[in-house]
């Protein structure tokens, strides 16, 4: 078995040759393995791939994963998020603070938004160069990471505590936003998104 049939195999139930390796690796170990800066991993399609696959030939996993962090998901609707030259990204402030804002929001599509078209067309380059014989894959981050990301910590805190309706409404917009994302790294060339 190739790594990508090894790795379907497990995913349908099936009993590989030997257990599938598909670690997770955040943007720092990449980008180190192949001497590039974090800020440029996020921000530059070509720089993505290339940092995933000196990773790949070094460790010889049977996956690959890559995505965007919940920090950067208020990118989506016009929120900044900083790119420290070797960290990981920060969300400056969050972007809703009312009920009202997020009742008015619609998911945008993933890619309007640079970081976003960056993983995206990464996920694409990383499927035509390996994607028959590796498993290329897709992350997203949990939909209360999202919803922290978007009304910040404080209001969720007290909305989970006082007021249900905006963690509710929050939550339905961060699902949605894992949904486009999800599809779109799809339809770049992913067999899975992990959530």
């Amino acid at each position: 078995m190739n790594p990508k049939e090894r790795f379907i195999a497990a995913m349908r139930g099936q009993e590989p040759d030997f257990v599938p390796a598909d670690p997770c690796l955040d943007s720092i170990v990449p980008a180190r393995a192949a001497g590039v800066r974090v800020d440029e991993f996020y921000l530059d399609p070509q720089v993505c791939a290339q940092a995933l696959l000196a990773t790949h030939e070094m460790f010889g996993f049977d996956g690959i994963q890559l995505g965007c962090g919940s920090g950067q998901y208020p990118e989506l609707f016009g929120g900044r998020c900083v790119y420290p030259e070797d960290s990981y990204p920060i969300r400056e402030e969050p972007v809703f603070t009312t009920k009202e804002e997020l009742d008015r929001a619609q998911a945008p599509d993933p890619h309007q938004v640079p970081v976003f078209r960056s993983m995206i067309e990464a996920t694409r380059l990383l499927s035509e160069r390996i994607g028959d014989t590796v498993a290329i894959g897709a992350r997203t981050p949990g939909t209360f990471n999202v919803v922290r990301a978007l009304i910040g910590v404080d209001a969720l805190l007290r909305g989970l505590a006082m007021d249900h309706s905006l963690v509710h409404r929050a939550a339905e917009l961060a699902c949605e936003c894992l949904i486009a994302a999800g599809k779109a790294y799809l339809q770049a060339g992913a067999i899975y998104v992990h959530y």
